[in-house]
């Protein structure tokens, strides 16, 4: 009997700075008793800093519809765009015995949390430095942004998939994606819950207000262009000029300002998470 994978996402069970708790979910094209997945993870690896790596086996833990894995990690490295620390390994599918498959698997443990005090990364106040790049961006390239104070990247998508993701993991950027495409951003929707760059969509309004809010399960924030002073539903941010904040007030979403330079006292306002720099 053949098999393969369908799909694997990898995802936070339980975030701790002591031991951080991780889950694999595999889905497959067959389902039977004589299926496993044997697989591991290793790390950290970061471009920035000298680690020593260990390796994690993965276990079973769960069957329905689909085989959950489960890894420990002590006293894990967390990703952030400073220090891009990044888990690698593989599983490998076997069915009655014989190898199938094998797909690699990469994962980065951060918290990003929009409150009423603002942006937080791992617990701490973060600050969006957003620049627009086209999605074939050179990775090369990228560490000239950093340099320049940059953390985040916003990009349309096209038939490149997901390329610039893959880079923002590994060099450290957060990523915001755009498409005028709806079908694109469903097309990839999935698959982005396993980029740790991975930071969330802007969507027109209208194409918001379509039906695009209603996946309660979804990994990232979505964020709206600014068209009406009211806040769509279920939307997470707003991105703005820095002109439109005076008429925003009363609209209670962090917002995301389009402007050359932070204007004067944007810095310290808690409902301002970033600045993106038109280019």
């Amino acid at each position: 009997m053949t098999n393969r994978i369908l799909d694997v996402v990898v995802l936070n069970h339980r975030l701790d700075p002591v031991e951080t708790e991780l889950r694999v979910h595999v889905k497959l094209e067959n389902l039977t008793p004589a299926t496993e997945i044997r697989g591991k993870l290793s790390g950290p690896r970061c471009p920035y800093a000298t680690t020593i790596e260990i390796v994690y086996p993965l276990r079973e833990v769960g069957r329905a519809g689909h085989i959950e894995l489960r890894v420990v990690i002590p006293e894990p490295s967390w990703w952030d765009p400073q220090s891009p620390f990044l888990y690698e390994g593989a599983i490998e599918l076997l069915q009655d015995g014989v190898s199938c498959e094998r797909c690699a698997i990469r994962h980065g443990m951060r918290r990003l949390q929009l409150t009423a005090q603002g942006l937080r990364l791992n617990g701490k106040p973060y600050l969006l430095r957003c620049k627009f790049v086209q999605p074939t961006f050179p990775a090369l390239n990228l560490k000239r942004l950093r340099d320049e104070g940059l953390n985040t990247l916003v990009t349309t998508v096209d038939d490149s998939g997901l390329a610039l993701w893959d880079s923002a993991d590994r060099i450290g950027f957060f990523v915001l994606g755009m498409t005028d495409e709806v079908g694109r951003f469903l097309e990839f929707r999935n698959n982005l819950a396993n980029y740790p760059s991975n930071f969330g969509w802007i969507f027109n309004r209208a194409d918001f207000l379509a039906g695009l809010s209603d996946d309660d399960t979804r990994a990232m924030f979505y964020g709206v262009n600014t068209s009406a002073r009211s806040s769509p539903p279920n939307a997470d941010f707003l991105v703005c000029l820095d002109s439109e904040l005076a008429w925003l007030e009363d609209v209670a979403l962090p917002k995301l300002i389009v402007a050359k330079q932070m204007p004067e006292g944007m810095a310290k306002r808690s409902d301002v998470i970033g600045l993106i720099d038109p280019g």
